[in-house]
């Protein structure tokens, strides 16, 4: 009787060891055991996160919301996105690309290595938000993406359209409103990149709402409006590596305000304090 007491209890004792072990097997916490590797990574995120700041203001991107990047030329609008674009990898967030100011090697080159897991179309059709829904919905489908960039609003326009029926700042307000209506119903953030009236020579002063291209109904579609530029050097001529990204429109909280940045490897980052 005494050894059928005594296995029982060591079977009990084995169980409780099981449980044990399983629990924390589970377990996550801020005391967590993470292996050398995680904290590197955690502790490289914590120092050098290109879009604290960012996130912190307008909340991080949400499904269904329409974010509008607008700025001169040559002042880092698709640098932005791909910042972006590299923080939601590492993040494991699946975005999807429409590139079409670029080849897609030359639009590739652009990424720092290593390359950021993201989805594109093996080619592209312009004048089509039904096509890009489309390819929205296999993205969706295929990789799960979360968050779709455009890289550039007026591809989306059918010109022979406009040309015979005359008002492109109408046009472009029911291609917003469309692409709100895809984010909405696809439960997806769409980033959409936008130009601005002037060249970043033209500009004497910090660029604005009303600096973007063709329509004001770009800004009062957008959930979120960022506008981002650099200054060249007096002397040189030449951009430096400093820009200033604005968020000049966030219609979730209200918040707005200037992000100093550094362009470093492609990549931008939020400039520390000195």
């Amino acid at each position: 009787m005494d050894n059928l007491n005594d296995e029982l209890e060591q079977i009990e004792a084995e169980e409780e060891k099981l449980n044990t072990l399983h629990t924390f097997q589970n377990y996550e916490g801020r005391d967590e055991v993470i292996t050398s590797k995680k904290a590197q990574e955690l502790l490289k995120e914590k120092n050098s996160k290109p879009t604290a700041k960012l996130d912190a203001m307008i909340d991080g991107f949400r499904e269904g919301d329409v974010v509008v990047i607008s700025a001169p030329t040559k002042s880092g609008k698709t640098t932005l996105a791909q910042t972006l674009t590299i923080s939601l990898s590492e993040a494991e967030v699946s975005s999807l690309w429409f590139s079409y100011e670029m080849t897609q090697q030359e639009f590739l080159s652009k990424f720092p290595d290593p390359l950021p897991f993201f989805t594109l179309p093996k080619s592209l059709k312009g004048n089509s938000t039904d096509w890009l829904e489309q390819r929205i919905i296999e993205s969706i489908a295929k990789h799960g993406v979360k968050v779709v960039f455009i890289d550039h609003l007026h591809f989306l326009i059918d010109m022979n359209f406009i040309g015979k029926n005359g008002n492109v700042s109408l046009f472009i307000g029911s291609i917003m409103r469309k692409l709100k209506q895809i984010a909405i119903k696809w439960d997806v953030a769409i980033v959409l990149i936008a130009h601005t009236k002037k060249t970043s020579g033209e500009f004497d002063r910090d660029p604005d709402l009303s600096d973007i291209r063709d329509s004001s109904f770009i800004s009062q579609e957008a959930d979120t409006v960022l506008m981002i530029w650099r200054k060249k050097d007096k002397e040189t001529e030449e951009y430096g590596n400093r820009a200033c990204l604005a968020v000049a429109a966030n219609r979730r909280n209200g918040k707005v305000g200037k992000i100093p940045l550094v362009l470093q490897n492609n990549r931008f980052f939020e400039e520390a304090k000195q």
